[in-house]
């Protein structure tokens, strides 16, 4: 069975509203909160008559969005009745009968509201309404992932869309309720022309055996049954290989009633043992359908060549790399050379006029003065190999190049084992029964990947004083 889209459901629905009979219904209302009131409304006939209309004086306020929007001020409406005055004309005209409105919940929504201050109050299903904004969303098709359904659509897109024309302006009771009534008509008129003759949408059918559970099924007087119900009449059957649910009778024969899953999994099998498929080299999980033993599987072939692109990327990279060295090497002697004759021919021209001859300038030394960084205070020595290293005179770090992190203000070490055995941490001192003088200052420090430990002089320290025992 084909199910039924949302845009057949709509026009459905709007053939048989339009067979069946209705009223339209519309408001304009003083706002969009719900305490918010009735101030104009219109009945009207399936065939466009006007059964009932008018303006009705609010208990509160015309907001000045709402007013912008239908333009009825409070002025023209200080004649008008009350709501209440209106309502058992409205009432008659709405009750015992089909009901369409677009946005029929704001509608029916104001009603409430407007009876509200009067202590009348209204049950829900007193009035049959449908809505003629659902529809038409269902029928537009402009589906919001966000929301999960289809976008409302205003009463203007629906009269534009459709190519409705009515005389009059939208935000009108009579005019909206009159433009719902042709939004309907024309609906059902396509429902004539897209909808084949007799279809109409799925019906919900009962199990035939255990009647509990329900399907929708292209007529009602289909007959299905349920997975449970199936298997107790012996229309499906359980696969003998995974007890997977399998939708056909079983037949008997013990490999004919297998699922495909397992059908699948034992000729992976035969063709695994027969060797006309092997499995992957690289990735055993994988099978490859040839007897090739060495063939990758289709996986390995794109990361393989995936890599020899990279590989080959890498390769050209480098000579690329290693050409343009090499280009400005050449350019670079070609300079010097150049330079030098030059400054030859200079000389020469000197001597010859008998004047001073230039001396060739040589680059400048590296600057080598002591700097301060991060409370370090270095200087530049070298090492055994006769390399630059940076020499803190405070902590007595030594690094190749100038580190980032900050000086500690004292000898530093980065060992236990360089540690002198006077330089001791506190909880060491405390073991030994000293702890350190007020005011006594740290010695060293010792780095570690987890801390920084304090060090301190365990000669300039005393014992700990014992507290007396009370008697």
């Amino acid at each position: 069975m084909v199910p039924a889209t949302h845009r057949q459901r709509a026009l459905y629905e709007a053939r048989e509203l339009w067979k069946a009979g209705f009223i339209a219904f519309d408001t304009e209302t003083t706002g969009l909160e719900s305490d918010d009131q009735i101030i104009q409304w219109a009945v009207v006939s399936q065939d466009g008559q006007v059964l009932g209309e008018g303006f009705v004086k609010p208990t509160v306020p015309i907001s000045s969005g709402a007013y912008d929007i239908h333009g009825i001020s409070e002025e023209r409406l200080k004649d008008a009745p009350s709501f209440i005055e209106v309502w058992p004309r409205l009432h008659g005209l709405l009750t015992e009968k089909t009901v369409v409105i677009y946005n029929a919940g704001f509608d029916i929504g104001k009603l409430w509201g407007s009876l509200s201050p009067y202590g009348v109050d209204l049950p829900c299903k007193e009035i049959h309404s449908n809505c003629a904004m659902l529809l038409f969303a269902q029928f537009y098709g402009d589906y919001s992932e966000y929301h999960g359904d289809y976008k409302w659509q205003r009463l203007s897109v629906a009269v534009s869309y459709l190519g409705i024309e009515i005389s009059g302006e939208f935000h009108n009771a009579t005019y909206d309720a009159q433009a719902t009534v042709l939004i309907l008509k024309e609906m059902a008129r396509l429902a004539d022309q897209e909808l084949p003759e007799g279809w109409h949408p799925p019906v919900n059918v009962p199990c035939a055996h255990c009647k509990r559970f329900v399907r929708e099924c292209a007529e009602a007087d289909e007959v299905w049954h349920c997975q449970s119900c199936s298997l107790e009449l012996g229309l499906f059957h359980r696969c003998p290989g995974c007890d997977g649910i399998v939708e056909v009778p079983a037949t008997g024969f013990f490999c004919d009633d297998y699922c495909k899953y397992c059908n699948m999994s034992l000729h992976k099998e035969l063709m695994l043992l027969t060797g006309q498929w092997h499995r992957c080299p690289e990735t055993p999980y994988s099978i490859v359908e040839t007897p090739d033993v060495d063939e990758l599987c289709t996986s390995c072939q794109q990361q393989l060549k995936r890599k020899r692109e990279v590989e080959e990327h890498n390769r050209q990279w480098r000579e690329k790399l290693e050409a343009d060295r090499k280009e400005r090497r050449i350019e670079t002697t070609k300079a010097y050379r150049e330079k030098r004759k030059a400054f030859a021919a200079e000389n020469k021209r000197r001597v010859a006029e008998g004047l001073p001859v230039l001396e060739w300038e040589k680059a400048p030394a590296a600057n080598r003065d002591p700097f301060k960084l991060h409370g370090h205070a270095f200087v530049w020595r070298k090492d055994q190999y006769e390399k630059w290293e940076v020499h803190c005179t405070i902590c007595e770090g030594t690094w190749r190049d100038a580190p980032r992190a900050w000086c500690a203000g004292v000898k530093t070490y980065w060992s236990w084992q360089s540690i002198p055995e006077h330089l001791k941490t506190k909880t060491a001192l405390k073991k030994e029964g000293l702890e350190i003088v007020p005011g006594q200052k740290r010695e060293a420090a010792i780095i570690t990947m987890v801390n920084t430990y304090d060090l301190y002089d365990k000669n300039k320290t005393v014992g700990v004083k014992k507290k007396a025992v009370a008697e």
